[in-house]
């Protein structure tokens, strides 16, 4: 993923302004408060301890720092769910949809979640494929 991010960084040329880093979620490489922004889309449903990663974004962020997560809601319109099934040509990703689908979480459980980390001032908003998660950290 790093690659195609490096990739997609020079064609947009963007190559001097980013840098990856590989690492755990739930340990991130940097200091309190370093990040003025932090996002992430299409993932939540792969993290084992959500709360945990809530956390380390609350950790990384400075304050007034802005978080955004985006990810599938596993309560997508069954037809919408065909209609992606049918642009998807290969067998193995429309398997990755729809156990990811099935994996994501429905508003009221994410504001459970949420509930039990350290972030604060969270929206959970939803659309018609998915839900996500913005907010400003507080001073």
């Amino acid at each position: 993923m790093i690659n195609i991010a490096l990739t997609n960084a020079q064609e947009y040329g963007l190559k001097q302004r980013v840098k990856y880093v590989q690492s755990d979620a739930q340990s991130l490489p940097f200091e309190n408060n370093t990040f003025d922004a932090v996002f992430s889309c299409g993932s939540l449903h792969e993290w084992a301890e959500p709360i945990k990663i809530f956390n380390e974004i609350n950790r990384v962020l400075k304050p007034s720092g802005r978080y955004c997560v985006g990810d599938l809601k596993r309560n997508i319109n069954p037809i919408l769910v065909f209609i992606m099934k049918l642009m998807v040509k290969s067998k193995t990703m429309k398997q990755g949809l729809i156990s990811s689908k099935n994996a994501a979480y429905l508003k009221d459980e994410i504001e459970q979640i949420l509930k039990q980390s350290k972030l604060s001032n969270f929206k959970v908003t939803t659309n018609p494929f998915g839900l996500e998660i913005s907010g400003c950290k507080g001073k």
